[in-house]
């Protein structure tokens, strides 16, 4: 029996506040987008909408990780205490809040960021922003309007132009550009057409989620954690379980990158198991921009054997492609 997990870390660098905007292409060269506040969570959905994942386990320091979330829970059960608020989370909570958010598929965040603006300052911004569409790349026409976020996604000159523009031309903006540009962003993103936008496997809605505390490149603390969870899974009728497991980190964490492939070898000793990874996914954030990208770099890494993606031939059984993060 195969039991699939996805590994990701916290590193204590999650403002829990700014929201990004991640873009990934299917193999038909499509873009897909997804938003996310903490450093791995754009790759986390990236996995969670492409592979059936059964346990999430998380590392991270002591803050990142309170007391008690190394009991094993199911996301769904736990977090649904979440969605009704969070009063100083920590970083694990957040990740938790987050990608239940995205499973439920559902946006909590957007009535506040409605809120930013008046009415008034929304139907001028609005307005502003298709005449700014219109004079910069000649996009118009009501079925279009969809289209704006990708195009700044795409394009960071034209970001820049945006915000430049914002400033002189919205009455409000000069003043507080941030409230405007956090609106316009979380606009944009939501008239986002629905088949641009990642969606998540329907049977990881029932994924369960824990973690441990391992400061990053401390490969014995790592292993102290993770080896009493891979050995958790018995193996059934006295055939040995195969565990595949899923890393997902930000990409300027690349050392903890390295820590985790290093101590994956040493899993393989495990009795009873048979461990392998199949799959590397980072996001890389681009400086001074809403903007990232999940790249899959598995082939990068050197992992040999990868396991097939789901809807590729070699996997019948799958119903879905997965997105590819050849960005």
């Amino acid at each position: 029996m195969t039991k699939r997990i996805l590994i990701t870390a916290l590193y204590g660098d999650a403002s829990g506040s700014d929201i990004s905007y991640c873009s990934m292409k299917d193999e038909t060269g499509r873009t897909l987008y997804c938003d996310a506040c903490i450093p791995a969570e754009a790759a986390c959905k990236y996995v969670l909408s492409s592979f059936p994942i059964d346990e999430i386990i998380v590392f991270g320091s002591g803050g990142a990780c309170p007391a008690g979330a190394e009991e094993t829970v199911t996301l769904r059960d736990a977090g649904k205490a979440l969605l009704t608020g969070l009063e100083a989370p920590s970083e694990y909570e957040m990740l938790q809040y987050r990608l239940l958010q995205f499973l439920e598929e559902v946006n909590a965040e957007a009535a506040d960021q409605d809120l930013m603006l008046s009415k008034e300052q929304q139907q001028e911004t609005i307005a502003f922003l298709r005449r700014f569409f219109h004079d910069e790349i000649g996009l118009d026409g009501e079925k279009k309007y969809n289209r704006y976020f990708h195009y700044l996604a795409q394009d960071p000159e034209l970001w820049g132009k945006l915000e430049n523009a914002m400033r002189t031309g919205l009455s409000g903006a000069g003043e507080d550009l941030a409230r405007y540009r956090t609106w316009v962003l979380s606009y944009l993103y939501r008239d986002l057409k629905a088949t641009a936008k990642l969606e998540p496997l329907e049977q990881n809605i029932s994924v369960r989620m824990r973690s441990f505390c391992a400061e990053e490149g401390d490969i014995l603390s790592f292993l102290n954690g993770l080896m009493p969870a891979l050995q958790g899974y018995e193996a059934d009728d006295g055939i040995p379980n195969s565990i595949e497991l899923y890393v997902c980190l930000p990409g300027e964490h690349v050392f903890g990158i390295f820590t985790l492939l290093n101590a994956m070898n040493l899993t393989k000793v495990i009795p009873g198991e048979q461990v392998s990874i199949s799959r590397v996914v980072t996001e890389t954030r681009r400086k001074s921009s809403p903007f990232s990208a999940v790249f899959d770099q598995t082939e990068e890494y050197g992992i040999p054997g990868c396991s097939p993606r789901p809807g590729c031939p070699d996997d019948p059984a799958s119903q879905r492609q997965p997105p590819c993060a050849d960005l």
